[in-house]
């Protein structure tokens, strides 16, 4: 049960806590190579390959998790008190991913993350509003919505992007001034994509806040994952101060 004590879906929580695994490995892996003397000798591309497939499970289900929780919440809120719900929600998110700014432009000011992986959750909440109005609303919608994400998705197999068109103020939308160097970033264009594709599999697995098939993941060998999954925005913040801190005492301790 979650905090309204609604069913939480076990296969939700526990792709959840999959990707929050993945996201701590490939975090250990990171803070290796760039913190320590340990030499991984990755090639450069391996770690969006790593990385990318992770986030990107992270904000398909931002989407069917905000399609569910729109649905339950429908039937007992206003109009006026959804849209404030998604806003501020999404408001609490962005102003902790601006602490993380904060935190990483002191520490590698050359590498600050201006736009990451929180600061897209955070926009993408807001901006997935409309949406869900949409998709709930009228038949069919749903059709448009996915052929939208879609289309999102596809823009890195066109080459528009100009290098000289980009600029900071652009930088959310994926087009970023030359030379940017961050550690993590992760632009509306393509990501919101699978934001989108995410409602669209919440319309249409889970109508009405309720699941239209078996399930699975209930069994409690995975209740460690699904335990991750429920608590991601805190692990999230919780385990690199962590493994930061465990690497540095490692190195004391030498």
């Amino acid at each position: 049960m979650n905090s309204t004590g609604e069913e939480r879906f076990a296969e939700v929580d526990l792709l959840r806590g999959l990707a929050v695994l993945g996201m701590i490995g490939y975090h250990i892996l990171f803070d290796l190579s760039y913190l320590s003397p340990v030499e991984l000798h990755l090639p450069p591309k391996s770690w969006t390959w790593l990385a990318d497939p992770i986030a990107g499970t992270f904000f398909f289900l931002v989407g069917l998790s905000l399609a569910i929780s729109y649905d339950r919440a429908s039937s007992r809120s206003s109009t006026a008190e959804l849209r404030a719900k998604y806003i501020l929600r999404g408001i609490m998110i962005l102003t902790v991913a601006a602490g993380i700014t904060v935190v990483t432009y002191i520490l590698f000011p050359d590498r600050a993350i201006v736009f990451g992986a929180l600061h897209f959750i955070g926009t993408s909440i807001i901006l997935s509003y409309p949406f869900l109005v949409l998709t709930s609303r009228r038949e069919g919608s749903s059709l448009f919505v996915g052929f939208f994400g879609i289309l999102f998705l596809s823009y890195p197999l066109f080459d528009f992007y100009q290098p000289e068109l980009g600029s900071f103020w652009l930088l959310p939308l994926g087009f970023p001034p030359q030379g940017l160097l961050s550690l993590d970033y992760y632009p509306l264009v393509p990501w919101f994509g699978l934001v989108l594709v995410g409602i669209v599999c919440g319309r249409f697995f889970y109508p009405q806040g309720k699941r239209k098939f078996a399930g699975f993941g209930s069994s409690p060998f995975f209740a460690p994952l699904k335990t991750l999954g429920r608590h991601a925005l805190a692990v999230y913040l919780l385990h690199q101060p962590l493994l930061i801190g465990a690497l540095y005492l490692f190195r004391r301790l030498r």
